[in-house]
């Protein structure tokens, strides 16, 4: 396994690049960090905004993990990364006749797969030996959820197999495969969180703005699986602070009854992690078994 050569440094006081810093897990989760004393440079495709100033210990920059050479100078003198961009499916807008074909899953691959590449070996080249990957429960969704929306009882844990239901979730299976590659050939230390569902527990919304109060039938997990993107900048941080894990995935899930479908008594044992919102008073899924 490749050695490291690193300066001593408090888990308290790191620098770390955070990635889609200005997405919706990350503007909330880059607080969560700067509240626990670490120094963040966060890097979103967002354009800052008007007025937009740097702090002492906090600073964003435009741009996205496409570019090696802008990652090489952004992790000089960091420590660890939190990985929470993210690519996703844009519906294609309708083209004529003679544009060029291009398939929008791409953008899963040039994100979630490549970018991760680049991101993961600038990291090994600057020493940034601890990584934290925001994946998604995606990976293993095959297995909680039938092609109709019914809800199998199966609870799924760090050595679940993978179970795709579409590009997406292939493509964060091949980001978590890569970073186990890296954690066991190169000597980083990387933690997998696999979210279900990231909402904002204080204002009670979802990243599309609906309430996440009788969700009906868009959750099937409800209120099991939900979690407030800064509980999920805490699981980040929990993280940070123990270097000594080589390769292992958790599940950072709320709500009532968490344990019936995801393993969270490891996330509990191994990092602490305890969310501060639990959702007990969103009603349950009509239809939930």
């Amino acid at each position: 396994m490749a050695a490291f050569i690193t300066t001593a440094v408090s888990v308290q006081d790191m620098k770390i690049l955070v990635t889609g810093s200005r997405g919706y897990c990350g503007v909330a989760m880059v607080p969560a960090l700067l509240e626990r004393g670490h120094e963040v440079v966060g890097l979103d495709v967002t354009p800052l905004p008007d007025g937009y100033r740097d702090r002492e210990n906090h600073r964003e920059v435009q741009g996205g993990i496409t570019d090696p050479q802008l990652l090489f100078s952004l992790l000089d003198g960091c420590h660890a990364v939190v990985h929470a961009a993210i690519g996703r499916y844009v519906a294609p807008e309708p083209r004529r006749s003679d544009e060029p074909f291009q398939d929008n899953h791409i953008r899963y691959y040039d994100i979630n797969v490549s970018g991760t590449v680049n991101l993961l070996e600038a990291a090994r080249q600057r020493n940034a030996r601890q990584f934290v990957l925001i994946s998604s429960t995606a990976v293993v969704l095959g297995h909680l959820l039938g092609p109709d929306n019914s809800v199998y009882e199966f609870r799924v844990d760090a050595h679940t197999p993978p179970n795709f239901q579409g590009p997406y979730s292939f493509s964060k299976f091949i980001q978590e495969q890569f970073c186990e590659f890296y954690a066991r050939t190169h000597g980083l230390s990387v933690t997998v969180l696999r979210p279900c569902w990231v909402v904002d527990g204080p204002s009670g919304l979802t990243k599309f703005g609906a309430p996440v109060t009788n969700p009906g039938e868009w959750f099937p997990f409800a209120p099991t699986g939900f979690v407030d993107r800064h509980d999920l900048g805490v699981a980040c941080h929990l993280a940070l602070q123990r270097p000594d894990i080589v390769y292992d995935i958790f599940y950072p899930v709320a709500g009532t009854e968490p344990e019936r479908y995801f393993d969270v008594e490891h996330i509990r044992r191994e990092l602490g992690w305890y969310p501060r919102y639990t959702f007990a008073d969103v009603a349950p899924t009509q239809g939930k078994p």
